[in-house]
């Protein structure tokens, strides 16, 4: 950017930089218009909406006058504008759509990160210092201090960009021989993305530049170790090579070769397999062009998306089969998978998989590793678990990976999520992504979902298929060599390709002969023409086809099959093969043509011979063994429904068991929606399997968040009570499992629930089974839903009785859930030394069982109490333990480990890393109903910003009203703080007040796992803005557990003597602060609190100003250094308060 342009800065803080004027909107304006003129400068090259602006500042509720109010914005904005020389007119609001159309003269600090950072053919020394001022841009804060989703967006694609800059700062460096920076850059990149191969390449090949080998092994052993925690995989062949070289010692010259290829031979490689394969197809060249152009750009490293629409029939599955065919002559990765019939999950990625691996063979795919976050193998476990192979996710070692996604409106909720995340990762990747979805499936919101634009300044491509016109209808029967008018053709068959095709099909099997009875006007027609040809052997098979689906294996067709010689079922398929009803994919797989085509045939077929049918595909299935995977089970259970419509009974069995296999595989929406199907079915009478299956439904509908979950597990034990069936009551009281996060916050227990623990209990006692280990789970079970209420010596009781049972049972199993409880259960101070004793154990339990920890809610509490402990490494191989699988299939379980990291992150005193992981944590999960979005975000945005930014966002997550501060008692003080940090002292000391008007309050603050939050909270205010009889309240309720940790859910607050401390000082006794703040400088130092130890040495200032009258100015320096080297720029902003005061001389 040159000195001379004026800028609109997004990075390091919004304003509007020209010669001589630095203006910033926020103080100008305010914080609302200054967010205003961020998102109208994001989106500048499109129109907004006034509803769009109204979601960024009123996501719930709007004021009557919302209006007026971004009317009023709107023209600050303008203000602002002009006053750093801009005219105000290129801010244009009308008919509810606002614009903001910049100058050219003015640029934007993003867009210009952005084109430093795009591929080029320029000389390694013109792209390092292009990539070296991207670097500097990106690592600015991007539009601090704002908030919100839109935010978080451009955030995330910031950070792609600094992972590509400093990739390009990287290569560029070792090709100019700087390799110090290199090594540098490369480190900083696997910092940002420590799965990137490449990174590591680049830091290989620059030691061994430097002659540094045992560096170089020393760093392949890191990626190797890597790759293999995270993602189960070894190495990739580039990697693996570079290895060999390595320990070779050989070649060392040229290792950099690689590294100096040119984007430009994979351009001419696609462009030669275009020529090659441009006459081979008819029409579509335009739209091929897009695609083949895509595929280019992915192989660059420009992840691309393109959407192919059209209506059924206009050919979207021949132009990507004919894409697909182009593409791999450049040697691109292609997995082209399509929908193959109902209730099979996953299924285009399962097609995919499949015939990658029949393109390939199974060491070929094996060879490409799969990187990064996509992990899609672990999603699908079949076929990939069956061949023991994972699958490719868009940085094989050719460089590019295309993946097609066929029939997109078939799709299952489950497939379209995890497309969706391919969708967000292929930006990152050299992946090109093509989705194939009917337009009138373009507006379902599930779809659209997936296929809008959801990046600033970044397009998904769409290529929308129009009927032939005249030019391909002429072409087309010119190919075929048939004498037709083009003009009769293209009016007989609309233009619909795939009617054309069998019109001309027609006429040429009847030798030319072009009159109107011999060409079909309809796909109806059509299949009846063909149908019209083919024996009697063929048809049955056809009917056979119709009613297996899409998607068929030949041994379950031959099964099926009443034929009873081999040779005529094969005369039969040839016939069908050769009729283009069929088609074939390999030995084994059979396609219907088209849907259009499968919808015909079997629509053809009387009802009872479809119920004839699908009972033969029910006993072939089971014949020949495909009952045992999810997709099979749920085959099965697709064709049983509809053999026998009057066997409840049989179809609930099949039903349940296609439910079990789709809630192992993780697709809880289909689990719920199977169990449900077997529910209706089973007929009266059989309580005991009506009961278990309300069991596995209620388990599958709290895995997707369903409010009803609890009613259907209450409904199972109801009746479990009613059978007198102690087991199944134990079953359904189990499986009611409340996560981590809901029990970190207030949480009443339910009399229901209780009763019916109880009633259990009482069950096992009366069966002589009172020291089983169901007693030990189902006591922990209880204690844990009393976590919050304020009989803390009862629920100590009943968990100390629960061990000595497990023990004496010798169920390690259940004395980990009593161990698990008392870390829930327990988290109050008086009970430290348990959980302490239960942390030691559950270490120990996990260490016996191979160091995993199958349950991820469990790996969480153990992580949290890690870091309750003073122990950041233990905490992370807690969190580690919980596999990619796991959180993929679960959005709870991703989200709390983004809290936990972000815990000892925070915790760590990596507070500038902490921002983005907040940004994550923004983006809440389907919320279970306990639970409400503020309650969530309420905790990691108080730990961040009390140390970082200020606490000024507390008050947009928590309204100041009476029913508020009445129902936890933190948030008042929470509230005050926030008040004064954003400097409205005088309502956050009007707050405080109300401790002065009830002297007991402090102490009858109910003990419950929020208590010593609450404590130090208060403390805290109480010491900036309350009066001595609450400072001395607080002080002697914490003195007794001076050396414990205050946790903010995921985050350490502090040691209770730093806010003892605080206490003292604003009480004027300096000697007890002073015993107090060395005590809190140690425990935070040996915890590795660094964020807190910082805050504790802003204390020890403040003791020194009072005691001496002044500050020594070198240990005023080295706490401001310590204050930005870990990013807490709220400590800092208070330590330069308070070494500004006019009061205050240097020592």
């Amino acid at each position: 950017m040159d000195a001379e342009q004026t800028v609109v800065r997004l990075l390091g803080g919004v304003r509007i930089v020209r010669p001589g004027h630095e203006g910033d909107p926020h103080v100008v304006n305010g914080h609302r218009s200054m967010a205003l003129l961020a998102f109208l400068t994001v989106h500048r090259h499109r129109d907004v909406t006034h509803e769009e602006i109204a979601r960024i500042f009123w996501p719930v509720e709007r004021p009557r006058s919302w209006k007026a109010v971004q009317r009023t914005l709107i023209s600050k904005v303008r203000g602002s504008l002009e006053d750093a020389g801009i005219s105000g007119r290129c801010l244009r609001s009308a008919q509810g759509l606002v614009r903001l159309d910049l100058p050219d003269s003015v640029v934007i600090d993003i867009e210009v990160a952005q084109a430093l950072c795009e591929p080029s053919d320029d000389p390694a020394h013109e792209v390092a210092p292009r990539a070296r001022q991207a670097v500097r841009l990106l690592s600015a804060p991007v539009l601090s201090p704002l908030q919100g989703l839109w935010v978080d967006d451009v955030r995330t694609r910031c950070d792609m960009l600094l992972v590509r800059a400093l990739e390009l700062d990287a290569t560029a460096s070792l090709q100019i021989g700087e390799l110090e920076h290199t090594i540098a850059a490369a480190e900083h990149l696997l910092i940002l993305d420590p799965l990137s191969e490449n990174g590591y390449r680049l830091l290989i090949r620059a030691y061994l530049r430097l002659g540094d080998r045992g560096q170089a092994l020393t760093t392949v052993a890191r990626c190797r170790a890597r790759l293999a925690t995270e993602l189960g995989v070894g190495l990739s062949a580039e990697t693996a090579e570079l290895f060999g070289r390595v320990l070779r010692g050989d070649g060392t010259d040229d290792i950099g070769d690689a590294a100096d290829a040119s984007d430009a031979d994979v351009v001419q490689s696609a462009e030669e397999s275009e020529e090659s394969a441009v006459r081979a197809f008819v029409g579509r060249q335009a739209e091929l062009a897009v695609i083949d152009d895509a595929a280019r750009k992915a192989a660059t490293g420009v992840g691309q998306v393109v959407v192919v629409t059209g209506d059924a029939g206009i050919g979207k599955t021949t132009l990507v089969t004919e894409a697909t065919k182009r593409v791999r002559e450049s040697d691109v990765v292609v997995l082209n998978g399509r929908y193959a019939g109902p209730g099979v999950d996953h299924q285009q990625y399962v097609e995919a998989i499949v015939g990658e691996l029949d393109h390939r063979g199974t060491q070929g795919v094996r060879d490409l590793s799969p990187r990064d976050d996509l992990q899609i193998s672990t999603t699908i476990p079949e076929p990939t678990e069956r061949r023991g192979v994972r699958t490719p996710s868009g940085d094989p070692g050719s460089g590019a990976a295309m993946v097609v996604l066929d029939d997109l409106q078939w799709a299952s909720p489950a497939t379209l999520a995890l497309t969706r995340r391919l969708v967000d990762a292929s930006d990152r990747r050299r992946l090109c992504l093509v989705l194939v979805v009917r337009t009138a499936f373009l507006d379902v919101p599930s779809i659209a979902a997936i296929i809008r634009p959801y990046q600033p300044h970044r397009d998904i491509h769409r290529v929308d298929l129009r009927p032939f016109g005249f030019t391909e209808v002429e072409r087309l029967i010119a190919d075929a060599g048939v004498d037709v008018d083009p003009v009769t053709l293209l009016a007989w068959t609309g233009g619909s390709p795939l009617l054309a095709v069998a019109a001309v099909a027609a006429v040429a099997a009847r030798a030319g002969s072009a009159g109107h009875d011999n060409v079909p006007t309809s796909v109806a027609d059509a299949v009846a023409r063909a149908r019209a040809t083919i024996s009697a052997d063929a048809d049955d098979v056809l009917d056979l086809v119709g009613a297996i689906g899409m998607s068929m294996s030949r041994l379950v067709l031959r099964t099926a099959s009443r034929i009873d010689d081999d040779l005529a079922f094969a005369e039969a398929l040839d016939e069908l093969l050769r009729s283009e009803l069929l088609t074939a994919r390999d030995e084994d797989t059979l396609h219907t043509r088209h849907p259009l085509v499968h919808d015909v045939v079997y629509g053809s077929i009387e009802p009872t011979a479809r119920e004839d049918l699908h009972r033969r595909i029910v006993a072939a299935l089971e014949r020949v063994g495909a009952t045992v995977t999810p997709t099979e089970l749920a085959r099965l259970a697709h064709h049983a429904a509809r053999s026998a419509p009057g066997d409840g009974a049989a179809f609930a069995r099949y039903a349940f068991r296609a439910g079990a296999g789709a809630d192992a595989a993780g697709t809880f929406d289909d689990a719920v929606r199977w169990y449900r199907q077997a529910l209706e079915a089973l007929p009266p009478g059989d309580s005991a399997t009506r009961c278990r299956m309300l069991i596995e439904l209620g388990r599958a509908e709290q895995a997707t968040f369903d409010e009803h979950y609890r009613e259907t597990l209450a409904a199972a034990a109801t009746m479990a009570r009613r059978v007198t069936d102690v087991d199944l009551l134990v079953a359904a009281i189990v499986a009611d499992v409340s996560t981590v996060m809901v029990l970190a916050q207030q949480y009443l227990p339910d009399r229901e629930r209780l009763g019916t623990m109880r009633a259990a209990l009482h069950m096992l006692q009366m069966s002589g089974r009172g020291a089983s280990a169901e007693v030990a789970r189902l006591s922990a079970r209880m204690a844990t839903e009393l976590a919050w209420t304020h009989d803390v010596q009862g629920r100590v009781g009943l968990l100390r009785r629960a061990e000595v049972v497990a023990r004496a049972c010798g169920d390690r199993t259940a004395l980990a859930e009593v161990m698990l409880a008392v870390l829930i259960a327990l988290r109050v101070p008086e009970t430290r030394a348990l959980r302490g004793r239960a942390l030691e154990e559950m270490t120990a339990l996990t260490a016996a069982g191979r160091g995993r920890v199958r349950d991820p809610f469990t790996a969480i509490a153990i992580a949290r109490s890690h870091i309750e402990f003073g122990d950041l490494d233990a905490a992370s191989r807690a969190v580690e333990t919980i596999t990619p699988t796991q959180i993929s299939r679960d959005a709870e379980v991703a989200w709390l480990c983004d809290h936990i990291r972000f815990g000892m992150t925070v915790t760590a005193g990596r507070l500038i890393a902490a921002e983005a992981d907040l940004a994550r944590l923004r983006d809440i999960p389907p919320l279970r109903p306990e639970v409400t979005p503020h309650e969530r975000l309420l905790a990691p945005v108080a730990a961040l910003r009390t140390l970082r930014g200020g606490l000024g966002e507390v008050l947009e997550l928590l309204d100041v009203s009476p029913d508020v501060l009445a129902r936890v008692p933190v948030y008042r003080p929470i509230i005050a703080l926030a008040m004064a940090d954003v400097g409205d002292v005088a309502a956050a000391r009007d707050l405080m007040t109300w401790y002065d008007d009830r002297p007991d309050a402090v102490a009858t603050v109910a003990v419950t796992p929020l208590w010593m939050l609450t404590m130090a909270v208060l403390a805290r205010a109480a010491a900036e803005l309350g009066g001595d009889g609450v400072r001395r309240a607080v002080y002697e309720e914490l003195l007794p557990y001076a050396d414990h940790t205050v946790m903010i859910w995921s985050s350490a607050y502090g040691v209770v003597h730093h806010h003892l401390a605080d206490l003292a000082l604003a009480l004027g006794q300096l000697d007890r602060a002073a015993t107090h703040l060395v005590d809190a400088q140690r425990e935070h130092r040996r915890r590795g609190y660094a964020a807190w130890e910082v805050e504790t040495a802003l204390l020890e200032l403040r003791r020194r100003l009072i005691v001496d009258g002044g500050l020594d100015r070198d240990r005023v320096l080295q706490v401001r250094r310590a204050a930005d080297a870990v990013g807490a720029t709220a400590t800092r902003r208070r330590l330069d308060t308070l070494a500004a005061r006019p009061t205050v001389r240097q020592l």
